[in-house]
């Protein structure tokens, strides 16, 4: 039962790594980063989508990590999954869904790891100064804030509790 119970958000995670592997894809049928810099579309001043290729983490740190890179990817995104599917009530349904995207994410970049050596970037914002990043960057940080203000939120609501007693 506590194993159903794990598994219940694990659809969050399954979708966050199929969006990103599709729109991975779909800019790999388009562009190779050699010509062009990879530029498929462009707002100016907004938007392009360019494909790059990030051989590290998040933004582009320890660039030259080769296949420890890959390997501390995939224990984290391991570890995290093991951790929601066996202990389904040491957290909030929110902080839950949170991680579970936090997994979604980062099975869609160790794929990319796996597959080709490097990650498949391609959303560059215009309008900031900021890295070109992926979907799966976005579920992976969507998650963790979504993680994090449901903790705050719980720990609000436990300490509001204790109070009242």
């Amino acid at each position: 039962m506590r194993l159903r119970r794990g598994c219940s958000g694990i659809w969050i995670a399954v979708l966050a790594a199929a969006l990103d592997r599709i729109s991975k894809a779909a800019v790999m049928a388009q562009a190779d980063p050699r010509l062009s810099g990879g530029l498929i579309f462009q707002i100016p001043g907004v938007v392009a989508i360019r494909r790059t290729h990030n051989y590290g983490m998040a933004f582009s740190m320890f660039s030259s990590g080769g296949i420890w890179t890959a390997i501390a990817t995939a224990l984290i995104v391991a570890g995290l999954a093991a951790w929601l599917l066996l202990r389904p009530d040491a957290c909030s349904k929110g902080m839950r869904a949170g991680l579970w995207m936090i997994v979604g994410g980062g099975l869609g970049n160790l794929y990319d790891r796996i597959a080709y050596g490097y990650v498949i970037d391609f959303i560059d914002l215009q309008f900031v100064r900021f890295a070109v990043f992926n979907l799966a960057d976005v579920a992976i940080c969507l998650g963790a804030v979504i993680a994090a203000v449901s903790y705050i939120l719980a720990e609000r609501k436990n300490a509001a509790s204790r109070t009242k007693t």
